[in-house]
């Protein structure tokens, strides 16, 4: 079972991503949620979880820097980032990001990305 961290400084985004993920219960679990860069990387630095699926607006500075840190802290998590632009995600895959959700693409495109992610740790 994955086990998932929610990061969005929007409590009403984690708790839609939250609500739509426990439509699928026993394929994963949300651990953990962060509404800012620090209780991101404060969570990290104590656990690590399978995958972090953080809107592209956490980061206070640098988004490269962000996931740096992040995979410095848990080598092995899977970062998701998502955002309302579909033109970021070339630059957020260049800046360290393993995958890319655009907001306008339909829930069930998460599902499949985090099966994907799934498979790729059996």
């Amino acid at each position: 079972m994955l086990r998932i961290l929610l990061a969005d400084r929007l409590a009403s985004a984690r708790s839609a991503t939250r609500l739509f993920l426990s439509r699928h219960h026993g394929e994963w679990q949300i651990v953990a949620e962060a509404a800012d860069e620090a209780t991101l990387l404060a969570y990290l630095g104590g656990a690590c979880v399978d995958v972090v699926i953080m809107h592209v607006a956490i980061a206070k500075g640098s988004l490269s820097d962000l996931l740096r840190q992040l995979h410095i802290a848990c080598p092995q998590v899977h970062i998701l980032v998502s955002s309302g632009d579909p033109e970021l995600e070339m630059a957020a895959k260049a800046a360290g990001a393993d995958d890319f959700m655009y907001l306008g693409d339909p829930p069930s495109k998460l599902v499949i990305k985090l099966r994907i992610v799934q498979a790729e740790q059996l």
